[in-house]
Formats: structure tokens, sequence, C-alpha cells
């Protein structure tokens, strides 16, 4: 967390007086989970890798007092960059006997203040400031590398923003005798247009294998966003300029990217990129309503919310495996349950009662391409564990 306050104060007979203080507060985080290329990770019951992030920055200035001319000037910026990345790499192997889990998560909460105030014969009091989100980046991905593969009952590739929150609010006050002069502008940013790097992203490489017996669920998502940019301008003269300009912009983009030769074997496969945000969730707001009698401001409020859900699928979908008459041979997948290997073949004539069995016990026909690919992985990748050796020979011995 990271928190910046700066406060002048003045007063006095002096003929002019001019207080300027301005503050800026900036996050950059990297945090990055990576499995490298060719490494293979097992677990007996779950299996989870996780980069998960959590910003909190604010920004606030306040300036006041009074002169017989008074000049208030109140600026604060707040910003956070981040990059939220979780890997596997190329022809990686991941198993898992029950949960397999790759998800970055990313939180953010960022917020400032701006206050003016000047009274005088004449005074001018401008709050002003903003606070950006992705200035340079918000990125928060997860990326299954080529020709991986991941092994599990269930699968969960999450890439996510949970959480989002960013507010600004800017007040100007001015009391004269003659003229007062009141500004307010508040300009909240979130996701800015000028960085390709601005997205939750989720994409599994060429030739990735995953396999789940019960189901596969791959979501990239943006959830709790809340946006509000203030501006409140007030004056007391005769005469005055009273403006109070409130922005506000998102650009919120979720991408899910497959390769077209990305395989999933599941009987039940989720794929989804959700942006929850509704105009009600990013707030505008401008008041000057208590102005000067002649006044010549403006109350202005702006900015645009952008949402950009894509899921772009071509991979291959294998049926939920089952047994037939090709196979002959119903084999369950050997999961790794309390650090002993379970693995059963069972020789049988395709039929619905074998079909019963071979669901109930997460089993499905291995297939010589699948039964190669597990045997020629797990003994290249961790040859020298017991553990992969018994599994080798178990399939050596169904082939």
């Amino acid at each position: 967390m990271k928190e910046e306050m700066v406060q002048a104060i003045g007063g006095g007979v002096s003929p002019a007086l001019r207080r300027t203080p301005s503050t800026s507060a900036a996050i950059d985080n990297s945090s990055m989970v990576r499995v490298g290329g060719g490494v293979s990770l097992m677990a007996g019951n779950n299996l989870t890798l996780s980069a998960n992030a959590s910003h909190e920055n604010s920004a606030a200035a306040n300036s006041r007092g009074g002169g017989f001319v008074d000049l208030a000037r109140s600026k604060p910026n707040a910003s956070v960059d981040y990059k939220t990345e979780t890997g596997v790499g190329q022809n990686a192997l991941l198993m898992a006997g029950n949960n397999l889990t790759v998800e970055a998560l990313t939180t953010t909460v960022l917020t400032g203040a701006s206050r003016a105030a000047a009274t005088g014969f004449v005074a001018d009091a401008n709050a002003s400031g903003r606070i950006d989100i992705g200035s340079l980046h918000a990125l928060t991905s997860v990326t299954i590398g080529d020709f991986a593969s991941l092994n599990a009952q269930s699968i969960d590739l999450h890439a996510s923003v949970p959480e989002l929150t960013a507010t600004f609010e800017a007040r100007s006050k001015v009391t004269a005798l003659v003229f007062a002069d009141s500004d307010a502008r508040s300009h909240v940013q979130i996701a800015g247009e000028n960085s390709s790097d601005n997205l939750v992203q989720l994409s599994i490489g060429s030739g990735a294998t995953l396999t789940g017996t019960d189901s596969v669920h791959v979501l990239a998502d943006w959830n709790s966003i809340s946006a509000s940019s203030q501006a409140v301008a007030q004056a007391r003269a005769l005469v005055g300029d009273t403006d109070a300009v409130a922005i506000d912009n998102a650009n919120l983009a979720a991408h899910v990217t497959e390769a077209a030769d990305a395989v999933f074997a599941t009987p039940a496969l989720f794929l989804d990129a959700l942006v929850s945000v509704t105009d009600q969730d990013v707030v505008r707001h401008a008041d000057r309503t208590r102005h000067a009698l002649a006044d010549f401001g403006e109350g202005r409020t702006g900015g645009h919310l952008m949402t950009s859900p894509d899921v772009l699928v071509s991979a291959l979908l294998r049926p939920a495996p089952a047994a037939s008459a090709s196979d002959g041979i119903v084999a369950e997948i050997p999961w790794l349950t309390d650090d002993r290997v379970q693995y059963r073949s069972t020789h049988s004539a395709p039929s619905e009662r074998s079909q019963e069995t071979s669901n109930s016990n997460s089993s499905f026909p291995l297939t010589p391409l699948l039964n190669e690919a597990l045997s020629d992985r797990l003994s290249k990748s961790v040859g020298k564990s017991w553990l992969v050796r018994a599994l080798s020979r178990a399939m050596r011995t169904i082939r």
C-alpha cells in the first residue's frame, strides 16, 4: 500500500498569496509464476499454480488560506501499473489426482482527493488531479505453452480481476468580495487505450492437451468494477467563473484464445470471457450549483465505458472418453492418490455395462496416441522417479 498526502495552509494581510501543493504516487508491480519448459509436476490430490497481486495506492493534496488576492492550487496524481502472469512452459506436464488450477488474479484499489479553498477581495481556487490504472500496462494473464499437457479430474484455468476500485474527488471553494474563480476537475482513467497490455488474457498454445475426466473450465473475467469521478466547485461572490469537470474512462478487455491444434479431452467444457460492469458502476458527477450571482462557468461530465469480451476458439474438442470396439481395453488414467498409484485395466467387450464401469471409476480407454504420449513424457521428464517407473511398467503391461 502506498499513500501520499500534502497540504499547504496560508493566510494574513499580504497583498497576494499563492499556494500550490502537488503530489504523485505511483506503483509498477510485476508478479509472475512460471513452470519451465519440459518440467513435470504431479500431485496426489490438488495442484494449484497461482500468481496473486493486490495493490492499494492513494494521493491527496489540500490547499487553503486567505489574502487580499488569494490563489490556491491543488494537483495530486496517483497511478498503478501491473503485470500478473502465470505460465506453463512448452512440453510441460502437470498431473493432479483431483483438481488442477492455473490462475492469475489482480486486485486494485486506487483513490485520490484534491481540495482547494481561497478567500479574498479577489480569489482563485483550482482543485484538480487524476488517477490512472494501466497507463503503461495492466495485464492479468494465464498462458499454457505449446505441447504442454494438463491432466486431472477437473481443470480450472482462470485469469481474473476479481475487484477494481478507482475513485477521485476534486473540491474547490472560493469566497470573494468582487470576483471568484473556482475550478474543480477530476479525471479517472482505467486501462489506457495506448497499450496492448491492458487486458485479462488466457491463451492455450499449439498442440497443448487438456484432459479432465470430469470437466475443464477456462475463464477470463473482470468482476466488481467500481469507478467514480466527482468534481464539486463552489463560489460566493458578485461575479464569478465556477467550473466543475468530471471525466471517467474505462477500457475493459477479456480474451480467451486457443490454437487450432490444441485439444480438450473432457465430457464437460466451459469457455467464457466476461466483463461484469454496467453504466451504473461508472460514476461521473459534476456539481456547480453554488456559484456567484453572475457566473460564467460550466459543469461538464465526459468519458466512456468500453468492454471487449472475446472467446476465439478453434481447438479440437474430444468427446467424453468412453469404451469403443476399436480400443477393447478400458484403463484408468494413473491418478496419484495418497502417494499410491491407482491404475486398473480390464479387457472387456464394449457394452453398456463396460460404459457404466468406466464412468463410475473415472476411466476411459487409453488410445494408442494418448498411451504413448503419457508414457514417453513421463519417462523423459522424471524417469528417475520410482513412481514414474511404476507407471511406465504398468503401461507397457497393458500394451
